[in-house]
């Protein structure tokens, strides 16, 4: 890895606390009015000096539904978009230049219902600087995740 570079290197699913990737969620299992949920795990590499630089990015997620050819609804609970800094001490994210972070993802009943059977894919960007910074940007990094499927 490059001193001035970042990529991302994983993204997957799993189960809420679960340490192993999983390519079919259950969703399925909700009672009237309970919430179901499931993780998204990123990873991502920086060099030594861009990550401990303070630099900030853009990490994006975002779900395609494959099943029904556009991106996944409620869009609000499969998209996510934050700004971070390459940095142990800023940010919401502290493992710099080794990067794991957790996003859950929840759904109402009504909502995991409606998925069932659906195959899904995300994708991850990370962006610096950030496009609103004015500034170009000289680190774009993007991945997808392996196809997983709502059970």
């Amino acid at each position: 890895m490059n001193a001035n570079d970042a990529k991302l290197v994983g993204i997957y699913t799993r189960e809420v606390n679960g340490h192993i990737a999983g390519r079919y969620l259950r969703v399925s299992d909700a009672i009237d009015g309970e919430s179901i949920a499931f993780e998204v795990v990123v990873e991502a590499e920086a060099g030594i000096v861009l990550g401990r630089s303070g630099a900030p990015y853009l990490l994006s997620l975002v779900a395609f539904d494959i099943t029904v050819g556009h991106n996944v609804n409620p869009c609000d609970a499969f998209m996510k978009t934050v700004t971070e800094h390459f940095s142990k001490r800023f940010g919401t994210v502290s493992q710099w230049p080794e990067y794991k972070s957790v996003f859950p993802v929840m759904l109402t009943q009504a909502q995991a219902n409606a998925l069932i059977g659906h195959i899904l894919q995300y994708t991850v960007t990370l962006i610096s600087p950030p496009p609103d910074s004015g500034s170009p940007a000289n680190i774009v990094s993007f991945l997808r995740s392996e196809l997983f499927i709502l059970v």
